[in-house]
């Protein structure tokens, strides 16, 4: 009976959570244990208080409350730098009798939620409330200080510029034309309703900053604005909006900001509308589980937070993280994980920034990934079908493969430098003492990863020769990854350890650092079912690759380890290895899937993090799109079910549906012009759903389409388009 009642709370709480539409999982993802928020075009740092372990009692660092961060990076392709993350644009001071008020958080009256933050601070009987939101290109918050009757003192908003430039006054914003840094060009706004405010600015030294990420140039100045009111020591409570934007459509930029202080509720509200309208264009999901519920609308959510919408004729697109200085579209391999992920929106404008996304590193003077792009573009069409754009991949892709296969010396990839194609710095190329210069190496390498990508794409291209009808190019292409496969497992595959290890170039030596790597050969189909059954006992040995928070890139029986692609966890890398699973074991992808979402899913609460300890986990950034993008995928084809496949057909494969779960929907998810929805309805319990049929069913259009008393069997397929 209490298991009973367990149940249906559950069942009640994730009813409520999904019947109350967008609205409700803004609510769903509120939190309070988050330090930092990013929302579309600006980088907002929201600083927490955290315990000092060092002090007695656990006392709390000091803080002082402001308007942290809003540091805008611009559109711009692969030319954007953050200036230092921790720089706030706009602090709140206020000085009471010549002393600053050193404010601290106020327990338990502070969260985040993706339309707002809200965040309390007390300081000897003075109480300081903020509100902020970010709404296109400008960042609002509202504030209420009280406690003020008989004090005298002053409130300080002090600002800078996010370059140096010329300052116009007019009324209570200052407008600063940027001359100089990354940002020239721009015009930057930064206003304010706090009465009888004096405004002053200054042109003022700083410490060196790169001006572009890796330039050796400088910036060593910058232009600071402060808005100065006297307290009356009459009014108990100051109240007053703060806003700051910038752009390159300044007129633009003036008119939303001015209306943020004139009617700040309304940007406020505004700011919702558009999350929920969001919300409400994903394929919604409901399951008795709410932890899973919050990972998935999450990963939404980043993906949204990551996003830049550009203006004009610029390409909007998912960059890895806004945290960190990362670069937005400037890595290849991220933005090939992101949009493996990424598919699974509704938006058709959405749609088309991924396949935009994808063919911008599908020029010839792009980064060369050697097939990781080609696999993600073809899981994006899958998911869309769109010929059009599968053609423009197979002929770029064929283009750009002539750059690195016409110099071969073998069939297969020489590495140089570490920093190539990912694992920058990994310890893995210079196993057993050689390339102690990652930069350049001394005994240059043939990795399994590289050469596993390059096997699969050539498949891949076989299958698109295909589908175009040039029988010629697909002849050639599955011989070409006949060869390759048959060189990994001569000269890679180690029969006494049962494991696929990198090798010189020179003299086909094995390098025995045991990575994740080896175990891409699987999405290649390139081991025999012996070889691969030998994998995964390495994939399930606690003692390697079995972690808390699987799968650590070097095994953790390795000597030397260290952090990031020397030993830690890198979540992408769980993908690729599902990629291997469901081409050999597609019932295995139920443990590794959840493995991947804990690992997303630390302490009960969803995080986007980049490199992480294997057993103990957390590492930031924490809004890393990269990251959770091959989770959230996982969790759709192997939680949901959803494998769409060529055709319009999906394929049923719910390894990681719980059987004893009373219930799961997930839809609508537009696919084939269609309107697909999956249900799980508990066989043995009542007609959760009211429609007929307990089970598992897939429903077009609204009518049920294919239905099974449990689980779908293993070759379950679903034609979508007629």
């Amino acid at each position: 009976m209490r298991k009973l009642l367990l149940s249906l709370f559950l069942a009640g709480l994730s009813a409520a959570a999904f019947s109350a539409d967008a609205k409700g999982i803004c609510r769903l993802l509120r939190r309070s244990d988050s330090d930092v928020a990013v929302d579309n075009n600006m980088f907002y740092r929201l600083k927490m208080s955290r315990p000092d372990k060092q002090a007695p009692g656990g006392a709390t660092e000091e803080f002082r409350p402001g308007i942290l961060g809003a540091w805008y990076k611009p559109p711009e392709l692969a030319s954007s730098f953050i200036r230092e993350h921790q720089e706030k644009s706009a602090l709140i001071n206020l000085r009471i009798a010549n002393e600053t008020a050193a404010f601290a958080p106020v327990p338990g009256k502070m969260y985040w939620q993706p339309d707002h933050t809200h965040q309390e601070f007390a300081w000897r009987g003075v109480r300081l409330v903020q509100d902020c939101c970010i709404i296109d290109e400008v960042i609002v918050c509202k504030v209420g200080i009280s406690g003020l009757k008989g004090i005298s003192g002053t409130v300080t908003v002090a600002a800078k510029s996010m370059g140096v430039g010329a300052v116009t006054v007019s009324g209570d914003i200052a407008e600063i034309a940027i001359k100089e840094d990354c940002h020239k060009g721009y015009t930057q706004f930064i206003g304010t309703t706090l009465p009888r405010a004096e405004i002053k600015f200054t042109e003022r030294n700083v410490p060196p900053v790169p001006r572009v990420y890796g330039s050796k140039d400088f910036i060593t100045k910058e232009t600071a604005i402060d808005f100065i009111s006297n307290l009356d020591g009459v009014a108990d409570e100051l109240v007053f909006t703060v806003a700051l934007g910038i752009s390159k459509a300044p007129a633009e930029t003036e008119s939303r900001l001015k209306m943020a202080l004139d009617a700040p509720d309304q940007t406020f509200a505004e700011a919702q509308r558009k999350w929920e309208a969001y919300f409400n264009s994903i394929p919604g999901l409901r399951c008795p589980n709410p932890l899973l519920e919050k990972f998935y609308y999450w990963s939404f959510y980043v993906f949204k937070a990551d996003t830049y919408r550009s203006a004009g004729n610029r390409q909007s697109y998912i960059c890895p993280s806004k945290d960190q200085n990362w670069l937005g579209l400037f890595w290849d391999e991220d933005s090939a994980h992101i949009i493996t992920g990424a598919r699974w929106f509704n938006d058709p404008a959405d749609l088309t920034m991924l396949e935009a996304m994808m063919l911008h590193f599908m020029e010839p003077k792009s980064p060369q990934s050697y097939g990781l792009l080609t696999m993600a573009a073809w899981e994006l069409y899958l998911r869309t079908g769109n010929k059009k754009f599968l053609r423009e991949v197979y002929d770029r892709t064929l283009r750009q493969q002539k750059l690195y296969t016409d110099k071969l010396t073998s069939c297969m990839i020489t590495q140089y430098d570490s920093f190539e194609v990912g694992w920058d710095n990994s310890i893995r190329f210079a196993w057993g003492g050689f390339n102690k210069n990652l930069r350049k190496f001394t005994r240059p390498i043939q990795p399994v990863d590289l050469n596993s990508y390059l096997a699969r794409e050539y498949q891949l291209l076989a299958q698109m020769a295909g589908i175009f009808q040039e029988p010629e190019v697909a002849g050639q292409m599955n011989e070409r990854a006949k060869q390759l496969g048959q060189a990994i497992n001569k000269y890679m595959w180690d029969k006494k350890q049962g494991f696929y290890f990198d090798i010189f170039a020179d003299n086909h030596d094995k390098l025995f650092c045991k990575t994740c790597c080896g175990f891409f050969p699987l999405f290649a189909g390139i081991p025999s079912k012996a070889q691969a059954e030998a994998l995964f006992q390495h994939l399930h040995s606690p003692r390697e690759f079995n972690t808390k928070y699987a799968i650590p890139t070097i095994s953790i029986d390795y000597p030397g380890r260290g952090w990031g692609w020397s030993g830690w966890v890198c979540g992408r890398n769980n993908w690729l290895v599902d990629q291997g699973l469901m081409r050999y074991s597609p019932r295995q992808s139920a443990w590794l899937t959840y493995k991947t979402i804990d690992l997303f899913t630390q302490n009960g609460v969803p995080q986007a993090l980049g490199y992480q300890h294997p057993e103990t986990g957390g590492s930031k950034p924490p809004l890393f799109a990269t990251e959770i993008a091959g989770a959230l995928d996982m969790f759709v084809k192997h939680i949901v079910g959803c494998n769409p496949e060529l055709d319009g057909q999906i394929k049923l494969v719910p390894s990681g549906l719980n059987p004893r779960w009373d219930y799961l929907q997930w839809g609508p998810f537009d696919y084939a012009g269609k309107k697909v929805e999956i249900r799980w309805d508990r066989p043995d319990n009542r007609d959760y759903f009211a429609d007929g049929h307990e089970g598992y069913s897939v429903w077009i259009n609204g009518e049920k389409k294919a239905a099974y008393p449990g689980l779908p069997p293993a070759d379950a397929i679903v034609k979508v388009a007629e």
